[in-house]
């Protein structure tokens, strides 16, 4: 944005510098992005290290290229979507450079006089608070972007020691740019009274007129702007065609009153740039969430379909073991947990008290005393003597019930309580409206023993044992996938694990993740077992001494499970 760079036309068959591959995709996106917001479709962006003509940023009219140096962008192209607007949070100096040669591109049309040096770089310098505030006229949200830029004002002069050039020369960077609208008065106050003491309040007010003229002169009047230029040039009392050395010493007040003006911009950039951060930051946790979900989601599919096979095939028989008739005590503990998961599954109304000064209701006969002696005050009465009770019910949410059992060697002597248990379970859910239930067998294998849907069995099915235990976490996401158990929703749902819990290493820790994750989508997580099972935590836990006791042992550990979900 250098002030003699930026509007210098560069000679034709002058080169640019060519684009690094790391920022091909950011200059092509800005060239489409430039091209829309002018309606200029011979613009060219450029956006890579070097870039810019020794400035941060510049812009050739003869053919059209705006340059700007990829160092000012500060991130990673490849972390960047340079076509979303939202990104532009992330580099607002970058994106502020690119709206000033935005500006140029806009409104500068007028041409330098070619026969005065000086005075065509101070018609270039008023030109440059002048081309903002046209550009701040028609699209206002460009504002943050230009005071971004103003950190990168060409002010190298400041660098030598006050002196009435280098005083107009700030003046017109930054007491001109409040007046367009970039910067504010409040905060440009100090560079002013700064200025006031090198060039006097005379000279400063013929300089403000001359700039606030240049504000205000059409983009194609070259006229004005070159006349604007010259009368800069007799107010300071140089020769518009011979420039003069500036002192070598002396004090540098102005660069310290710039300096503040500075440091508040930048830490106002530096807020925008943390924010921008944290939102992609936050954008790529949630990507990662939901990659990871789909991920999960894919993977219980996976398992599904493993354990239960295609829909509607039935299970070989290998699988199904022998079947023995249900015993008296098994059809009692069917409708004894039958009617205790109608009622667990349940959902209580919601009641909800409200109070008006008019019937209906009940009459509250304090608050009725209130208002009469509110009335004979002659007070507005604001009591409320009338009390009303309503509820909204809900409808019985069908129970979703998934049943993984152990039938590794460790558990044989279980596997008579544990196929009556799975039996029961399967036989209560089926009788409630709506129910879903499906269980599942984990050792060597990993095995369907019902589908879903699958639950009116007359008979009991005994279990075949196996030598290993594996599988456990694997038919946890089938039957999570095959009933939904992990889906938020109007069901009520729960897991019933039967086992003793002595797993390999890999199902206790994904198992663990996987039960935490049930739990906290509200699924209920019920752990039956012989006494000397480890049970997993986060679970309802019920071991058993003696089978023969299970039915309202269990009936109670899953009423607890489904209070606790």
């Amino acid at each position: 944005m250098n002030k003699h760079t930026t509007l210098t036309p560069i000679q034709p068959g002058s080169s640019h510098p060519p684009i690094a591959p790391a920022w091909a995709a950011m200059s092509a996106a800005w060239t489409t992005q430039v091209q829309a917001i002018t309606g200029r479709g011979d613009l060219t962006v450029i956006v890579t290290p070097g870039a810019g003509g020794g400035a941060p940023a510049c812009i050739t009219f003869d053919d059209g290229v705006i340059e700007v140096d990829a160092a000012y962008v500060g991130v990673d192209p490849s972390l960047l979507d340079p076509a979303d607007p939202a990104s532009r949070d992330l580099y607002p100096v970058a994106w502020g450079l690119l709206t000033h040669e935005i500006a140029h591109a806009e409104h500068t049309r007028w041409s330098p006089d070619p026969l005065a040096q000086v005075a065509a770089e101070m018609s270039i310098l008023l030109d440059e608070a002048r081309i903002e505030g046209r550009r701040l006229a028609t699209t206002p949200t460009d504002r943050q972007w230009l005071r971004a830029a103003s950190l990168k004002l060409d002010i190298a002069d400041l660098r030598a020691p006050d002196s009435v050039p280098a005083a107009a020369t700030i003046a017109a960077l930054v007491l001109a740019r409040a007046d367009a609208g970039i910067l504010t008065a409040y905060e440009v106050a100090p560079v002013r009274a700064a200025i006031t003491r090198v060039l006097g309040r005379r000279r400063l007010r013929r300089l403000e007129k001359i700039w606030r003229r240049a504000l205000r002169t059409a983009d194609a009047d070259s006229r004005a702007m070159r006349e604007w230029g010259r009368r800069w040039c007799r107010v300071l009392g140089l020769h518009p065609e011979i420039r003069y050395p500036l002192p070598a010493t002396g004090a540098a007040t102005l660069t310290a009153a710039v300096a503040g003006v500075m440091a508040g911009i930048a830490s106002e950039v530096t807020a925008t740039i943390t924010a921008a951060k944290q939102a992609l930051a936050d954008a790529q946790k949630r990507a990662d969430e939901r990659a990871q979900e789909l991920s999960q989601q894919k993977g219980k599919k996976a398992a599904a379909e493993k354990v239960f096979g295609k829909r509607g095939a039935k299970l070989p028989r290998a699988q199904r073991g022998a079947e023995r008739e249900p015993t008296s005590q098994e059809i009692i503990d069917v409708n004894r947990l039958t009617r205790a998961l109608r009622t667990a599954a349940r959902r209580e109304p919601i009641v909800t008290h409200s109070a008006s000064a008019t019937p209906p209701g009940r009459l509250i006969p304090r608050e009725a005393m209130a208002e009469q002696v509110q009335r004979h005050l002659g007070q507005i009465p604001t009591a409320t003597p009338w009390k009303t009770t309503s509820q909204q019910s809900f409808p019985n949410p069908p129970l979703l019930v998934g049943i993984t059992i152990d039938v590794s060697g460790s558990m044989n002597p279980f596997f008579g309580p544990a196929a009556s248990i799975a039996w029961v379970f399967n036989r209560a859910v089926g009788a409630l409206p709506g129910g879903q239930s499906a269980s599942t067998t984990f050792g060597s294998e990993a095995r369907a023993l019902t589908r879903p849907g699958r639950h009116r069995d007359p008979k009991v099915r005994e279990l075949v044992g196996e030598s290993s235990t594996r599988h456990f976490t694997l038919t946890v996401n089938a039957l999570d996938h095959a009933l939904g158990l992990s889906t938020a929703g109007h069901a009520a749902r729960l897991l019933v694990m039967i086992t003793d819990g002595h797993f390999f290493h890999r199902d206790d820790v994904e198992g663990q993740r996987n039960l935490d994750a049930l739990a906290q989508s509200g699924c209920g997580l019920l752990w039956i077992g012989p006494e000397m099972s480890h049970p997993m935590r986060g679970a309802q836990v019920a071991l058993l001494a003696d089978a023969s006791q299970a039915g309202p042992i269990i009936t109670r550990a899953a009423i607890a499970a489904l209070a606790n979900r």
